[in-house]
């Protein structure tokens, strides 16, 4: 197979550089690789990407990651699958035909590939370590392993692309700038990576806007963390098992932590404002808001970028009148309506820890509650069906639609 790789691996970098694009890093070229040979041999594409990796082209542990998710998945949109431009439309094998080819959207049962992406080699060195990790993988890790618990219970890791990533404007952004910038000062946009720039990323925005940029599709990685997913996500050890016939099978997936708190001191370091300044200017925002749940309510949605009772009812999966009645400054709040004001708002964790204390809510580390735990810290900026997804798959039952 190797020479069919070659074939195609100088075909897939002539394709690039004749079509202009400037994110032509390894894994969206053994990505295009990889479909190529599928579509031609036949061959499953996972197949395909590990004799890839047996053969020497370690690069390919960064191409044709697909991810199980129990709900239809909005797959961000990476650059290799930028149509192709009129310098490809005489070649036999088009950039965005071998890009795309296979099932990019998620479903309950198929899951969906996530955008290519590239590392040090010295971070990955054998094929038992990963940086991608499935929204259930995580859940579980959540529930048992306490260590990862207690890192992604901070607030500072997002679930994204396939990743647990820093959640930091340097590592992850949005077409726009989300509400909860507005109203706390200017804050630099930050120099995203583009092309063959391998320089750090630029002065990073302040950390109080961590969890701050959202849309309803959730976060995509920046340019830069997408060239060097090793110095913004968490890595993890595959663990296998060998079966009666003595094939390995993968067996579970555990958090590298002695990895994990090496990088996460590297990757501290170079913020131009403190974590005790962040704190102090979270602390005047909450600070500011009011202290009974239908109020704060109403200036949290005001807060969101004005967020109507209709568009907070959409989000939430309830009526306006159920919305109305979360406003009112008797309501009693349960668990599950939080987790929903928590998901449709988008709120960070810093501002969602505080919600919960003001409804006087306290989630327990078992069972469902564990579950919220997991939403409001990690995938906070997912939509309702989405999380409702999530729950489903850990054995739980919706939260259910009423209008």
């Amino acid at each position: 197979m190797r020479p069919m790789i070659e074939k195609y691996k100088d075909e897939e970098q002539e394709i690039r550089a004749r079509a202009g694009f400037t994110h032509n890093h390894p894994g969206h070229v053994f990505q295009g690789v990889g479909c190529a040979i599928h579509s031609e041999m036949g061959i499953p594409k996972y197949l395909v990407r590990g004799r890839m990796i047996q053969l020497g082209y370690w690069q390919a542990q960064g191409a044709l990651n697909y991810v199980q998710c129990p709900s239809p998945a909005v797959v961000a949109p990476s650059p290799a699958t930028v149509a192709p431009s009129p310098a490809t439309a005489g070649s036999s094998r088009t950039l965005a035909k071998a890009a795309v080819e296979g099932p990019m959207q998620g479903s309950p049962t198929s899951g969906h590939y996530i955008p290519p992406f590239t590392f040090s080699r010295e971070s990955c060195p054998t094929t038992a370590h990963t940086f991608v990790i499935s929204p259930e993988e995580s859940f579980r890790l959540y529930e048992k392993n306490e260590e990862y618990r207690a890192r992604l219970d901070t607030g500072d890791y997002v679930y994204v692309d396939g990743h647990i990533c820093l959640n930091d404007p340097a590592y992850i952004v949005q077409a726009s700038s989300g509400p909860w910038m507005r109203g706390i000062g200017q804050a630099s946009q930050g120099h995203l990576m583009t092309g063959n720039d391998q320089s750090y990323p630029g002065p990073l925005m302040t950390s109080l806007m961590k969890g701050a940029f959202h849309t309803p599709h959730g976060y995509i990685m920046t340019d830069w963390a997408n060239r060097h997913v090793d110095e913004c996500c968490l890595r993890f050890e595959n663990v296998y098992e060998v079966d009666e016939n003595y094939e390995f099978r993968l067996n579970s997936i555990n958090s590298d932590e002695e990895y994990n708190r090496h990088y996460i001191a590297f990757a501290a370091q170079g913020k131009e404002i403190s974590a005790k300044e962040a704190t102090e200017q979270q602390s005047d925002i909450i600070a500011s808001l009011p202290t009974k749940p239908g109020e704060a309510l109403k200036a949290l949605m005001k807060m969101s970028g004005n967020v109507t009772i209709e568009q907070m009812a959409e989000r939430a999966l309830v009526s306006t009148g159920t919305v109305k009645n979360w406003r009112k400054e008797e309501y009693v709040y349960d668990p599950e309506t939080a987790v929903r004001i928590i998901v449709a708002l988008h709120l960070p964790p810093w501002v969602s820890t505080w919600f919960l204390q003001t409804c006087g809510i306290v989630l327990q580390f078992r069972g469902l509650h564990m579950m919220y735990r997991n939403i409001i810290v990690c995938h906070y900026m997912d939509t309702m069906e989405e999380v409702n997804a999530l729950i489903e798959a850990a054995g739980f039952d919706r939260m259910v639609e009423f209008y």
